[in-house]
């Protein structure tokens, strides 16, 4: 009897004891499933100032690789934002380029787009002659002058162009003062006249913003 009673005791005890609450864990989702709305797995862009595995990086060439990109650009006609005929000759160009080498271009180009329509309007009245404009154009891309000097009628008309442009570099090469800067020097020349009208987004028509908010304009 004692026994019994011990027993049914003891399974009535172990029964009145609240059973522990088991929560289950929600399943991973599957390596397919996108992830909800502005959660991102992608690292923040790395600070240059505190990334030691960054080190800046200097192309001794890229001057000379630039202006043979440039050059290849204005040959095939691509991207050119100036299409003029003179005289019966056409010349397709960059007005960036050129704006490097002449400093009546750069006062026009940084007029905006008036500056510009002034621009077509003067050359187009033969202010300068298609052989003076083509040696302008020459050595805006390639820091020299291209192919065989002139003749006395066509330097003048270089020298002409010169003056009326203000390309005083080229008027130098053509009287042949001193030692003019040609070739690389003169490249070197027309880049920092590029890269201080890029820090001004004079005769830039695109804006890239990256992930940090830093803009770039070209």
């Amino acid at each position: 009897m004692d026994k019994g009673r011990g027993a049914r005791g003891e399974e009535s005890t172990s029964s009145s004891r609240p059973s522990p609450k088991v929560i289950p864990r929600p399943p991973n989702p599957p390596a397919s499933q996108p992830l909800s709305p502005g959660v991102s797995t992608v690292p923040p862009p790395p600070n240059p100032s505190s990334d030691s595995e960054l080190h800046p990086y200097s192309l001794p060439s890229y001057c000379d690789l630039l202006f043979t990109a440039l050059r290849g650009l204005q040959g095939e006609g691509l991207l050119t934002d100036c299409d003029l005929q003179l005289h019966g000759n056409p010349f397709r160009f960059h007005w960036v380029v050129l704006a490097a080498g002449s400093e009546r271009v750069e006062a026009w180009l940084r007029a905006g787009k008036a500056g510009l329509n002034e621009a077509l309007r003067q050359l187009s009245e033969g202010h300068v002659t298609a052989p003076g404009l083509g040696a302008v154009l020459d050595f805006a891309y390639a820091g020299e002058m291209v192919g065989t000097p002139p003749d006395t009628g066509a330097l003048e008309d270089v020298m002409s162009a010169c003056r009326y442009l203000g390309v005083p570099r080229l008027a130098q090469v053509c009287r042949g003062d001193g030692a003019p800067c040609v070739g690389p020097k003169e490249r070197e020349q027309s880049l920092k006249v590029l890269r201080r009208l890029w820090v001004h987004r004079v005769g830039c028509d695109v804006l890239i913003q990256t992930e940090n908010g830093e803009r770039f304009s070209r």
